[in-house]
């Protein structure tokens, strides 16, 4: 049974103007999406699933060349958050006992985090999440 992540980065990122994805958003010298996935990449989680929609043939050629890592198109990402997740969640392994539903514009959770949760969520068939100064994190597991 394995623990994976499906790593949501298909939203055009409409609020911060242009035509860039959120995805390619520099953070310093790093794309955004460049930065969250080091993370995860860092992490014990046994994949990862990056899931993109808009200006996804921008952001492919950015995505590492990682055994861990899979990418996968939302066809229907203008319709939401929910598209993705779905699209996330059929590429899956049918062995996944639970997945990390993760943010692709969070780039400061650090793989110390993901390995809790990860943990926490091993072996239970309940919804984990971590909590940071009082309040409801992210990623959260899923069972």
């Amino acid at each position: 049974m394995s623990i994976a992540a499906v790593l949501l980065a298909a939203g055009r990122g409409s609020r911060l103007g242009g035509n860039t994805p959120k995805a390619l958003v520099s953070l310093g010298n790093q794309a955004l999406l460049s930065r969250t996935l080091a993370e995860y990449l860092a992490s014990s989680l046994d994949y990862v699933v990056v899931v993109l929609g808009y200006g996804a043939e921008q952001v492919e050629p950015i995505l590492p060349s990682h055994p861990r890592l899979r990418a996968v198109r939302s066809p229907e990402w203008e319709k939401g958050m929910s598209a993705s997740i779905r699209a996330g969640m059929e590429a899956l392994d049918p062995d996944t006992e639970s997945v990390l539903i993760g943010l692709g514009d969070m780039p400061w959770v650090p793989s110390a985090i993901l390995d809790q949760v990860r943990d926490a969520a091993r072996g239970r068939e309940r919804i984990v999440a971590p909590y940071f100064r009082g309040g409801r994190g992210h990623p959260v597991s899923f069972p």
